[in-house]
């Protein structure tokens, strides 16, 4: 179940994330990331938007290749179990962290780089960061691999050079700078 840390004065009600304050999140990296509340409504609302195209494609239009790939992953979890079961994933605010997003546990943060990119770049990397609460690298790349297996190819990031599969790498995006 998915869970947007997020100040107490607002709740969110969208897809498997009643919005309330983590009160003990992760501890903040030497890099300057940190697993904050959200408190502009504007990277709510964006998060919001990701939650929803999570529910509404990826857990719909691609959901058999998305499971199956991440049921290969050390966790054995499919992405639908890890959105819709009973443990707790939460989704915090990164403002200060060098990349697009991050992971400790069952803790996902997710950076400016990501939120300005907007929804679609927030969702390839909430499936990038959930892929490694299922036991997913960077290392071996089934972290970014997930997001061909979950309909988000225009999103997967070579990870050696950092750009697109089968991309130039002349213009350099938001979503391109994942990580």
């Amino acid at each position: 179940m998915l869970r947007i840390n997020m100040v107490p004065q607002t709740r969110d009600t969208s897809l498997n994330s009643l919005g309330e304050r983590r009160l003990v999140t992760p501890a903040s990296l030497a890099d300057g990331t940190s697993w904050t509340a959200f408190a502009d409504e504007k990277h709510l609302q964006v998060v919001r938007d990701a939650i929803d195209l999570l529910a509404s494609r990826v857990l719909t239009k691609h959901q058999s290749s998305c499971d199956a790939f991440f049921k290969q992953m050390p966790g054995r979890r499919s992405l639908s179990d890890i959105v819709n079961g009973s443990r707790k994933y939460w989704i915090h605010h990164d403002p200060t962290g060098p990349d697009a997003g991050a992971t400790a546990g069952m803790d996902v943060t997710l950076g400016t780089k990501a939120l300005r990119g907007g929804k679609w770049a927030v969702l390839a990397t909430l499936i990038h960061e959930l892929a490694h609460t299922n036991g997913a690298t960077d290392e071996k790349g089934d972290a970014e691999d997930a997001l061909n297996h979950c309909g988000m190819s225009d999103h997967h990031l070579n990870a050696n050079n950092r750009k697109p599969a089968g991309k130039p790498a002349a213009r350099k995006s938001v979503a391109q700078t994942r990580r």
